[in-house]
């Protein structure tokens, strides 16, 4: 059985095998769910601005900041009124769909990659 081109799970097959792991069709059946809702995808290079820089993201994304003279990195989940520093100026913040990622440099702009999660 198939539903928009993706292989379904049929009623004798297993999601588990006898270890614990998940079942080659099971994991490839959630992979399918989530290329079907949007999620993963290749990582994407974002263009840093004039500092304070912010981003926004439309989806969950994994945003790396790399490199340039970062003094602060802070977000806010309430659209910008409330930043929260996140003691770090490089690394993996995980973003949720409209989080607000503030990027404050000066001299050399740091590098931002976005993975879709």
């Amino acid at each position: 059985m198939s539903q928009q081109g993706y292989k379904l799970l049929q009623p004798s097959q297993k999601i588990a095998n006898p270890d614990g792991t998940p079942t080659r069709e099971f994991f490839q059946l959630i992979n399918n769910i989530s290329v079907a809702a949007g999620t993963g995808g290749p990582a994407a290079a974002i263009t840093v601005g004039p500092s304070p820089f912010q981003y926004t993201p439309a989806v969950m994304v994994y945003a790396i900041v790399t490199g340039g003279t970062v003094s602060d990195l802070s977000m806010s989940r309430d659209g910008g009124t409330t930043f929260i520093e996140l003691g770090i100026i490089a690394g993996q913040v995980t973003l949720e769909a409209q989080d607000i990622l503030q990027i404050t440099w000066s001299g050399t702009p740091p590098t931002l990659t976005a993975v879709p999660a």
